[in-house]
């Protein structure tokens, strides 16, 4: 394979040429130059400017349009270079950069010079050509080789920050157009059509089931005469007419076949499925809401939060869950934190008890609650204080009632079941099997360093999404219990790499690890969740312990739609 190497060195600064995946304009020349310290004075949703590729962009109310919403403004400011590159498919710089290109970076700033007094971060010329590509470059093998792909003139301990942060940035670009002309990026439609195909019909096999006829699934439960003993048939078909198996059986089925759609609709939200917006939106809606019975809309919404703004425990929804549990003592003894009653006092303190009922469980009910709230109560009262929904009115419409078809094929299942007994046990089984999703997304964040927003140190790109996730070491059967969210290092790096792509990416990503003393945290299942039961049980006994502050917190202010 060939080699990847790094041309920066803290003395060496180049111009940079046209990225090859800027939008082709004419005349840059004749374009206004901004320093980056001008730039980082537009940072509000009226007066929001972006730096990609040392190009500006004027993205001023722009959110109301943006597929991702209002966390296009977490970027207002600032260069947004690689989490641009990292969430969007090309077609996105030629279809709606240009229209709202409005400068370039100053050439003192592009040319990668830092100002320690502005105190913003400058970057280095962007997708900068990577060099030594030799006669194999033709070879579009995905096997990472065992030759360094950072290698580099000079090590960072030599550097400042600032520039260890240009270093590692320039590293990053690096592997991501390498990894984008090996086609790490292009889904094979057979491996997910594969996916999709199995994982309805377990989820088929489970309404099946639970409409009685067992034997369609299990055909030796017929008659006698299959592979199994006469014994062993009498005693299957008893516990086969108990209607507690049955509900477990069907449940377990039935959930299982939603898990494994649920991580389809991950990937495909992600656009990497088939790498086009509406095609992937569409089938999200099929899946999502009919099948899994949660909102694209509001998974979108939140977990393009969570990724641009991972493990800033004031604003990264999927750590703030306070006070059922914390996960930092700066959600209780930060100025900015909580406040809390006795009440939630006593709530919080419960949390290592109710830690995992409420997430294998409540937490199923919870994100059915707060895709109803978003679709049909927040998108309809024009006047609430949370954000608007910004989404053309037919996508709008088909979410609507695609979530309405989820209640409804559930509400039809079960008037057909014959006793009290086995809606309970059924329900229970699907949502319990379900729930082992929610306890795979707390191990990859929940003990990982954490931060307020404001607080938030100068650091990478590549380094901040490295540091605050964690792998789940395992074998083929892990990779697919997890649906390839155990790689969650690999999917923050590179959030639209499809999920057969993370195992040859992460062999670059630990190198360049390796090479530049990142901590990549790794490990089992079993230590992962000891990890984090530690993490909660440790934050809430500290918690309890430290008096409370004057006020009443609210709730809802903390709960995903903040």
């Amino acid at each position: 394979m060939p080699k990847i190497t790094n041309t920066f060195s803290p003395s060496h600064h180049t111009r940079p040429t046209q990225s090859l995946l800027t939008p082709s304009i004419k005349n840059l020349s004749s374009l206004p130059s901004l320093t980056r310290q001008e730039v980082s004075k537009h940072d509000s949703k009226c007066d929001a400017y972006v730096i990609v590729d040392n190009l500006v962009y004027d993205i001023s109310n722009y959110g109301m349009k943006h597929p991702g919403g209002d966390v296009i403004y977490e970027m207002a400011g600032k260069d947004a270079s690689l989490p641009f590159r990292a969430y969007h498919p090309d077609y996105v710089y030629e279809k709606w950069l240009k229209s709202r290109l409005v400068g370039k970076v100053a050439e003192e700033d592009a040319s990668g010079e830092l100002d320690s007094a502005s105190k913003v971060q400058k970057k280095e010329p962007r997708m900068q050509e990577v060099s030594a590509i030799n006669a194999a470059e033709g070879d579009a093998e995905t096997k990472a080789d065992t030759t360094s792909i950072a290698a580099a003139a000079t090590t960072t301990e030599s550097l400042s920050n600032a520039e260890r942060i240009q270093h590692l940035d320039n590293i990053y670009f690096n592997l991501y157009q390498r990894l984008e002309k090996e086609g790490i990026f292009h889904a094979k439609w057979y491996w997910y059509a594969f996916k999709i195909i199995y994982s309805l019909l377990i989820f088929a096999s489970g309404l099946i089931v639970a409409f009685g006829k067992i034997h369609w699934v299990i055909p030796a439960l017929k008659g006698t005469e299959g592979a199994v003993s006469v014994l062993g048939y009498q005693i299957t078909r008893a516990m086969v007419d108990s209607i507690w198996f049955r509900g477990i059986f069907a449940g377990f089925l039935i959930g299982l076949g939603q898990h494994q759609v649920a991580f389809i609709c991950h990937d495909s939200a992600h656009c990497s499925v088939w790498s086009n917006w509406s095609f992937d939106y569409s089938m999200c809606l099929f899946l999502a809401n009919s099948i899994f019975g949660v909102s694209t809309l509001w998974w979108k919404y939140t977990h393009n939060q969570h990724h641009v703004v991972t493990n800033e425990w004031d604003r990264d929804p999927d750590i703030t869950h306070v006070p059922i549990f914390v996960v930092t003592k700066g959600q209780y003894l930060h100025p900015k934190g909580l406040k809390m009653n006795l009440a939630q006092k006593v709530l919080l303190y419960l949390s290592p008890l109710t830690f995992l009922p409420i997430v294998m469980f409540i937490a199923r009910f919870s994100m059915y609650w707060q895709g109803v709230y978003m679709l049909f109560i927040l998108g309809t009262v024009p006047t609430m204080p949370w954000q608007k929904l910004h989404l053309p009115t037919h996508w709008l419409t088909a979410e609507r009632v695609m979530t309405t078809f989820y209640f409804v094929w559930w509400f039809l299942l079960l008037r057909q079941l014959p006793s009290w007994q086995y809606i309970v046990t059924l329900i229970v089984a699907s949502h319990l099997t379900t729930g082992a999703l929610h306890i795979q997304l707390t191990l990859s964040h929940y003990d990982r360093p954490n931060v307020f927003s404001k607080d938030k140190p100068m650091t990478s790109w590549f380094e901040q999404q490295v540091i605050t996730g964690r792998n789940i070491e395992g074998n083929i059967t892990n990779e697919w219990i997890f649906g390839g969210l155990h790689y969650q290092i690999e999917h923050h790096l590179f959030p639209r790499a499809p999920r057969h792509s993370h195992r040859t990416i992460k062999k670059y990503v630990r190198q360049i690890c390796d090479e530049y003393n990142i901590e990549y945290s790794t490990g089992g299942f079993w230590s992962a969740l000891g990890a984090v039961l530690f993490t909660v049980v440790a934050e809430s006994r500290y918690a309890f312990r430290k008096p409370f502050k004057e006020g009443v917190y609210s709730l809802w202010s903390k709960m995903d739609l903040n």
